[in-house]
């Protein structure tokens, strides 16, 4: 490995420029919450386009229907609604209006009716230059961390390019003014009349505008806002002038010469039914297309690798109970297998409260009840954990189906230290098995979580099948067909608290199951939410935010600092921050790698932490094929994931952010939060370091990766090393 000394001599410059774009930093804060949005007239515009939003005949945003019952887009009460209604929404409700604009300011007061407060990730928006979603920039606003961003949109989720924030103690509940103007080459945004952002762009130059609401990836759900008082105005040079009308002339008319029989008036031909104007519906921003090849290569393989052979348990159909306060009603497969490929179907449980939900495999579960759990939450959410302990890795399941009705295949392959977890057919996850790599048993649940069950609510399942991987099972396979529902252990009587069961009580439980030649019955997890895990998802995004505002009002152990790292064969080209520190919180902007002779070759960057030396570090990777790693030194990666921010392509950038705190990283791309995940290893004070091209198949030999705005903040109690 090489190490080139930082730049020093750029960080007081570079410096100002970070703390413009960490979110969380507070830069201003309006006077009054609830006072109306201040007027935004200036003497260098014109304005000329308002709307108030009183009447949708006069109104200058046209009118739009859907045809689902969960998008609602009107003139309502003196304001424009706009209303996405699924608990899964997610994405950006764009309302395009307007002609097309090259230099302009449109402003306009913007009220969440839904959205703020508990519920993360909602946004309202404003867009200048716009073609159908394809170019142009977003002004963002988000009430919950009182934050905004410009984001340059090219395909997808695009690309955040600055970022700010006020009023950082609480989150903005009353009327904001915004305002996004696009003027030459200088993009900026204001709230309630004070600029925040300002970045200089000039890929874009002309196009639409605008209006709307949104909710992203990692917290679906649903968001209103309500807009009112329109206004667009443009510099005064390119406002259009009025077209003098000529003065009439007057001339007298001859008198008419009378007609002995009047002639009858000619019947008007009836005018053709018109045509009704097609109703445009809202533009919902299309997700990037990623190449899903190299990550499915290892799993098609193991899947080819178990269906090579006849299956050792299954197909099995049945229904799970759910039970709040006592032992899992799990459905058994009675096999002892440590590497296998399972299937199932789960319906989505009935007669569950608020439609909250939770279903799961265990597996590897040995006489003393030892097992992993993979849960699946109805919040759209995966956690793993060994028993009932606090989850161990968790992010995000894009693709779930969370309708009443609805049914989920879940597919688990597991293999030695490393698992696959796939949902409806579609990777989700690479998961760190090391812990506990013992034969054991695999089976089905519902209900693990005590805020997810609901008594007797009951999970069909279909379809339950097990391969086995690499080996035959100590255990004889039930028959084809034969029900696992048949052969599930009865339900014992548990303690309302099954976690505090005593020591001596658990042991006594094994062995009696073990005497009897029964599998131990996994008790539910005691815990009340997953909100109370320190690594689940569900609180993995709070944690990180919270971490971004203690990190403003701090000054960095390093950088900010920019430069470039250069890909190679054999080693990698490291910028070291020469700092050590055990927890900390860092962020970098990457500008993907690309090759002018080869510009879609895939690419990798990555973050080390925790260096010692040699390969004694920790890895986080981000690839160009969509995912998220992170392993130790350059071992295979025990634990992976999606992640669906990653803006791709040449010419484009992605801003990196990892914390981690108490051996839990936090990583989240282009503002958005990805996963809350173990770090593999010992926590220790270490070095933190950034390269490009840490697989071999992702290098470019000789090819610049070039970053900038990197600092590291020390989260140790003490000073850092």
């Amino acid at each position: 490995m090489t190490s080139r000394i930082p730049r020093s001599a750029l960080i007081m410059m570079a410096l100002a420029i970070a703390l413009l774009s960490l979110p969380g930093v507070s830069l201003a804060q309006p006077d009054d919450q609830d006072a109306a949005a201040p007027s935004t007239t200036r003497s260098s515009e014109t304005t000329i386009l308002t709307d108030t939003f009183d009447s949708q005949e006069t109104g200058v945003v046209p009118p739009f229907e859907s045809d689902s019952d969960d998008i609602s887009v009107e003139y309502d009460g003196g304001e424009f609604d706009i209303d996405a209604l699924a608990a899964d929404f997610q994405g950006a409700l764009a309302i395009p209006f307007g002609d097309i604009f090259t230099d302009l300011t449109v402003a306009i007061d913007v009220t969440f009716t839904a959205g703020t407060g508990d519920q993360p990730g909602r946004y309202a928006f404003l867009t200048c230059r716009t073609d159908n979603a394809v170019g142009g920039y977003r002004l963002e606003f988000r009430p919950l961390t009182s934050s905004v961003i410009i984001r340059k949109l090219s395909g997808g989720a695009g690309e955040q390019i600055a970022a700010g924030s006020f009023n950082s103690d609480e989150p903005y509940t009353g009327v904001a003014r915004m305002e996004l103007t696009c003027q030459g080459s200088t993009i900026a945004g204001r709230i309630n009349g004070i600029e925040l952002v300002s970045v200089q762009d000039s890929d874009f130059t002309e196009g639409h505008l605008d209006l709307g609401g949104g909710v992203y990836a990692i917290s679906n759900g649903r968001v209103s806002v309500n807009f009112d008082n329109l206004a667009v105005s443009v510099p005064n040079a390119l406002a259009p002038t009025p077209t003098p009308q000529p003065s009439p002339t007057f001339a007298p008319s001859p008198a008419p010469e009378p007609t002995s029989t009047p002639s009858p008036s000619p019947t008007a031909e009836p005018s053709s039914t018109a045509e009704p104007s097609p109703t445009m519906e809202p533009t919902i921003e299309p997700t990037p297309t990623i190449d899903r090849s190299a990550i499915m290569a290892p799993i098609d393989e193991l899947r080819n690798e178990a269906t090579a052979n006849d299956p050792i348990f299954g197909p099995s159909d049945g229904a799970i109970t759910q039970v709040v306060g006592g032992s899992l009603d799990a459905q058994y497969s009675r096999v002892a297998v440590a590497n296998f490929r399972t299937v199932i179907t789960f319906e989505n449980p009935t007669g569950t409260a608020a439609d909250r939900w939770d279903l799961g495999l265990g597996f590897r579960q040995t006489a003393n009840g030892q097992h992993w759990r993979i849960i699946i939450r109805s919040d759209g959410t995966w956690s793993l954990a060994i028993a009932a302990e606090f989850p161990r890795a968790t992010g995000a399941i894009s693709n779930l189906d969370r309708s009443a009705g609805g049914a989920n295949t879940i597919e688990l392959i597991a293999d030695g230290a490393a698992g696959y977890l796939l949902i409806n057919d579609e990777f989700v996850a690479m998961l760190d098995l090391t812990a506990l790599q013992d034969t054991g048993d695999i089976w089905a649940g519902s209900g693990f979580f005590l805020d997810f069950a609901t008594q007797d609510a009951v999970t069909p399942y279909t379809g339950f099948t097990i391969w086995g991987i690499g080996g035959a099972t100590s255990q004889p396979q039930i028959g084809a067909g034969q029900a696992a529902q048949a052969e599930t252990t009865p339900t014992a009587a548990a303690p309302q608290d099954p976690a505090a069961q005593s020591t001596s009580e658990s042991e006594e439980a094994a062995s009696t199951s073990e005497s009897e030649g029964t599998t131990p019955i996994p008790e539910a997890t005691a815990i009340s939410s997953p909100e109370v895990s320190p690594v689940a998802e569900i609180d993995g995004e709070a944690v990180l935010e919270e971490l971004r505002v203690q990190v403003a009002d701090q000054d960095p152990v390093f950088g900010p600092e920019s430069g470039d790292v250069v890909q190679g064969v054999g080693s990698i080209d490291i910028e070291s921050s020469g700092v050590s520190v055990e927890d900390f919180y860092t962020s970098v902007r990457f500008t993907n790698p690309a090759s002018a002779t080869d510009p879609d070759h895939p690419w990798d960057v990555l973050i080390g932490f925790w260096h010692e030396g040699g390969d004694e570090q920790v890895r986080v990777v981000v690839a160009s094929d969509g995912t998220w790693s992170a392993a130790q030194g350059t071992a295979r990666p025990t634990v992976s994931g999606e992640a669906t921010s990653i803006d791709l392509g040449p010419a484009r950038g992605n801003v990196i952010e990892l914390a981690v705190v108490d051996g839990t990283g936090y990583l989240a791309i282009n503002g958005e939060f990805v996963a809350a995940f173990a770090a593999p290893g010992a926590p220790q004070p270490g070095d933190i370091w950034i390269a490009s091209g840490t697989f071999p198949e992702n290098v470019q030999p000789g090819e610049k990766t070039l970053f900038s705005d990197w600092s590291v903040w020390s989260l140790d109690e003490g000073p850092a090393g």
